[in-house]
């Protein structure tokens, strides 16, 4: 017995070596944050095909979803800081709005959280004969009730157009509680126009008559243009980004806090960013200095670019205020933007319809070496196809990116992914 016992001894001293000699795992920058739901990725079902729109952090750290199903609601998911449902929001962590008049419109849902962490969501409503839609405004309490101090039960409905179809894509709050939804103007009858507009609310879901015209505002800015991003200045001013035109350039838009363009932004408040080949806006942010971020995507991959504050492109910022690049085998839409408080941006979006990708670039608009492989990461969350809407940025620095996954074609879930910022 006694060699068989040397054996066991020497066998485990080997081990024990190894293990002191082998280099650690480290969890590096870019990487999925396992103490998030086990794996870094959180999803829930409502029953249909969902699709999450905007991604909230509330002051106490837990996350909200919001987005729309389908099948005629506004949906909204909270998680716990580690991942898991939050059963004191709503009903097991999830609310669902119907609306009785007809549906939520695509690309509706989109949310933004109070600085007393209530939360707004915008949609379009159709009216009954179908062929037109309005603004609808929808207040919750911070933990998913209706909000009964907000226009009728916490909603709002806001015919813009007086016949068109009304559809806000974004919307923002500013200091003291006043609501801005924005968003696209079709108009009936010409389907080769469409303008921007704008609807202002007090904190009680009153419209601001100190807006545009008696609260809402129709901005033509000269050619067929639909808006998907917007962001509010220091100032108040209104800056947001879309496409323009049929061959899809992408514009920037900035407009005095009172809704009309804002001659000081290239002398008639648009600018037009134009690529030479087809391309999409789809958000925007305004860096501490006033510089003015926007991201969107054209066939040569992710583009990224920045504005002065008088709208003319920043020189200092990649290839003379544009910065684009592939992320990997297929077509990439980068829909959202988030600014880092040490002045990094991160960008968001999806590739091949199929993989999540973040990004991630130093102030000048070089790759963040130091963040993934070359300044991005993908994620392949397992989906039939999968989409990312929105991105979010902890404050101990962890990026939330949140959309859609869909297990099969007739399904499709809210999904939160967490990355390590650091």
């Amino acid at each position: 017995m006694r060699p068989k016992r040397v054996v066991t001894v020497a066998f485990c001293l080997t081990l024990l070596s190894q293990a002191l000699l082998a280099e650690p795992v480290l969890a590096a920058a870019g990487d999925l944050d396992t103490s998030f739901s086990g794996d870094g990725i959180a999803a829930t079902h409502f029953g249909g095909a969902d699709e999450a729109m905007s991604v909230l952090i509330q002051t106490n750290g837990r996350i909200v979803l919001t987005g729309y199903g389908a099948d005629g609601f506004v949906e909204l998911a909270r998680f716990r800081p580690n991942g898991t449902l939050d059963s004191s929001f709503g009903k097991n962590g999830k609310v669902r709005t119907r609306f009785p008049l007809g549906s939520i419109g695509i690309w509706s849902g989109a949310g933004a959280l109070q600085e007393d962490d209530r939360i707004v969501v915008v949609g379009s409503q159709n009216k009954q004969d179908e062929t037109s839609s309005d603004f609808v405004v929808l207040r919750y309490t911070k933990n998913g009730a209706r909000d009964s101090s907000f226009g009728v039960n916490g909603k709002v409905v806001t015919d813009v157009s007086d016949g068109g179809s009304d559809a806000p894509y974004a919307v923002a709050i500013y200091p003291g509680g006043r609501i801005l939804a924005a968003g696209t103007l079709w108009i009936s009858g010409n389907p080769s126009d469409a303008d921007l507009e704008l609807a202002r609310y007090r904190p009680d879901g009153q419209l601001d008559g100190s807006f545009g015209d008696g609260g809402t505002a129709i901005v033509d800015l000269g050619a067929y243009d639909s808006m998907q991003g917007l962001a509010l200045q220091s100032d108040g001013k209104i800056v947001v980004v879309g496409d323009r035109g049929f061959d899809l350039t992408i514009f920037v838009a900035r407009l005095m806090r009172y809704g009309s363009l804002d001659p000081s932004f290239d002398g008639d408040g648009i600018v037009t960013l134009d690529l030479g080949e087809w391309a999409h806006g789809y958000d925007v942010a305004v860096q501490p200095d006033g510089k003015i971020v926007i991201v969107g995507n054209s066939p040569r991959g992710v583009v990224v670019a920045r504005y002065l504050t008088n709208g003319t492109l920043d020189t200092a910022f990649g290839n003379n205020g544009v910065v684009q690049f592939p992320i990997g085998e297929g077509f990439e839409h980068a829909r959202a933007v988030a600014l880092q408080p040490d002045g990094k941006i991160v960008v968001a979006g999806d590739l091949a319809d199929r993989y999540f990708f973040v990004a991630r670039l130093m102030g000048d608009g070089t790759p963040d070496a130091a963040f993934g492989t070359n300044g991005r990461v993908t994620t392949d969350l397992g989906g039939f196809q999968d989409y990312c809407n929105d991105i979010a940025i902890q404050q101990d620095g962890a990026i939330l990116a949140a959309g859609t996954m869909t297990p099969n074609p007739n399904d499709a879930d809210f999904v939160v992914v967490r990355y390590l910022g650091s």
